[in-house]
């Protein structure tokens, strides 16, 4: 047999390559696309999947199309579709890791903290810093007003969901938007994220409901993000508490039961991930329960004897699937509001508010 030597990969496909001439970014190299595919906390068989993915021109339907990866897209296809993302607006990327770095210093107890990348957990109480404290008391306040209001959850029979009214003037928001917030999520997201949503969660912790978010999952909407759980009252195993398996054992899970979206049993995952790297998010009021929730599978709101108070922020990256992979704009949920006072004041928002709120990508 004679062998001769094989021609590497192309590191994009021919339909990304296009994708690249069409909004006028320059082509990566095959190191730049490798510094976020096989960043040292991706499995190295995801990471190669997700290289496969972006070299052969007829999976390029498969991660592309941002609508898809939310409704079954698997940990290669999220990664493929961030590095695609990512690598088509690098100064986007560039400028969130500037504002991020600029990041005015506080005096916060977030400032020592960091979710590690491998675990993408972090359990912390924070309920003696006053801006966690403000907030939890605010959210004990509008708590009292919807459950009074017969708001409910259509997906999810054990839980209501109400958005933030007012959300820019509140205590709630003050502690999502506050520097050493911003700071710690940008130092796991790699810059300045998007604020892109907040809830207020009541689960009532009352049924069990198949399929739904009781059961071990992944968030679809990025490769990476963070949720921020502020516990407004304790929580204890008798509140259905959030449990958030680490990234690692996650991942160990994914490639072992070859699982690409949709809920799976406990057995599944606990045959292969140890014990310890389960976290039940208990704690007193004010405690943060922050985890990856596209990395990391998870489940809450089981039935027990206590209902369950959180609110819930959601960090993205620009690059996320929840945009378009070639997305102009990659608005939050307040970017309207943010628009409406620009309009009123006369004034453009800030820079890291418009990057913030998604104004900018």
């Amino acid at each position: 047999m004679i062998w001769t030597a094989l021609k590497p990969r192309p590191a994009l496909s021919r339909p990304l390559r296009a994708l690249f001439d069409a909004a006028g970014a320059r082509l990566p190299s095959r190191s730049e696309v490798r510094a976020i595919t096989a960043a040292p906390d991706v499995h190295p068989q995801i990471a190669a999947e997700a290289e496969r993915l972006l070299g052969e021109p007829a999976a390029f339907p498969s991660f592309a199309d941002h609508q898809a990866i939310n409704r079954a897209g698997g940990a290669a296809a999220r990664l493929a579709f961030y590095a695609a993302s990512r690598l088509l607006a690098p100064d986007s990327f560039a400028a969130r890791a500037r504002l991020h770095a600029a990041l005015p210093a506080t005096d916060s107890p977030l400032d020592a903290l960091q979710v590690d990348r491998r675990t993408g957990v972090l359990v912390t109480d924070q309920s003696a810093w006053p801006v966690v404290a403000a907030a939890v008391e605010e959210a004990r306040e509008r708590f009292a007003v919807t459950a009074r209001s017969g708001d409910v959850n259509h997906g999810k029979l054990f839980m209501t969901t109400a958005k933030l009214p007012d959300a820019l003037d509140s205590r709630i928001m003050v502690f999502g938007r506050h520097p050493a917030t911003l700071r710690l999520v940008g130092r796991y997201l790699e810059g300045l994220p998007i604020l892109y949503r907040i809830n207020l969660l009541d689960s009532a912790n009352d049924v069990l409901q198949e399929g739904s978010s009781q059961f071990f999952h992944i968030d679809p909407e990025d490769f990476r993000q963070l949720k921020i759980f502020l516990l407004v009252d304790d929580v204890d195993a008798d509140a259905g508490p959030l449990h958030l398996l680490s990234a690692d054992a996650s991942d160990a899970v994914r490639v072992a039961r070859r699982h690409g979206h949709g809920r799976i049993a406990d057995d599944e995952v606990m045959s292969i991930a140890p014990p310890e790297a389960l976290t039940p998010c208990t704690g007193p009021a004010g405690a943060l329960a922050i985890g990856d929730t596209s990395r990391c599978f998870h489940f809450g709101s089981r039935p027990g004897r206590r209902r369950r108070y959180v609110v819930m922020y959601q960090y993205l990256t620009p690059f996320a699937s929840a945009f378009a992979i070639d997305a102009r704009a990659v608005a939050s949920k307040y970017a309207d509001v943010v628009r409406a006072r620009m309009t009123e004041s006369g004034a453009p928002a800030d820079e890291t508010e418009a990057y913030l709120f998604g104004l900018r990508r």
